[in-house]
């Protein structure tokens, strides 16, 4: 009696999740080397101190230093979140999906924000009409449904 080979039960990643995968993981970069330069500054600022405390406020050089420790925190933070999302969508996490569908809804609406806070000038309707284009791409490629399969989405 022969055995039939078993078929693999590991979904095919599409390849356009692949690329969002891709993006996140450079993002998650680039916010990691942001939020290492803020606390690189804080430490820079709380550094001059001693220097400081003759000529200058204190309370300047230590307000600098915090300010700039909590953004160097919260930029971490989202270095870990653009790393988590990255390793979701090569993994096929379903809470991925919502995520990345909630950003991009997201950036969408920042870019019509800034269009209208800038008077909705011809250059600014056109920086957010481009800016709006990836988002838009990123929302259509995950409503179909070989990428809501592959995220178990409906």
């Amino acid at each position: 009696m022969r055995r039939r080979p078993r078929r693999s039960r590991k979904r095919k990643r599409p390849f356009g999740v692949t690329v969002v995968g891709a993006m996140y993981l450079v993002l998650a970069a680039v916010a990691l080397m942001t939020a290492t330069g803020f606390m690189q500054w804080a430490g820079m600022s709380a550094g001059r101190l001693p220097a400081l405390l003759p000529t200058g406020p204190i309370w300047l050089v230590v307000i600098v230093a915090i300010a700039l420790s909590v953004l160097g925190l919260f930029t971490f933070l989202v270095a870990v979140t653009y790393a988590a999302i990255a390793v979701g969508c090569f993994r096929g996490w379903g809470w991925v999906w919502t995520w990345v569908f909630l950003f991009a809804v997201l950036n969408i609406i920042l870019s019509a924000y800034n269009a209208y806070i800038e008077g909705f000038s011809s250059e600014a309707a056109r920086a957010a009409l481009i800016s709006s284009i990836p988002p838009v791409m990123v929302l259509a490629y995950l409503s179909t449904g070989k990428v809501r399969r592959f995220f178990r989405k409906k």
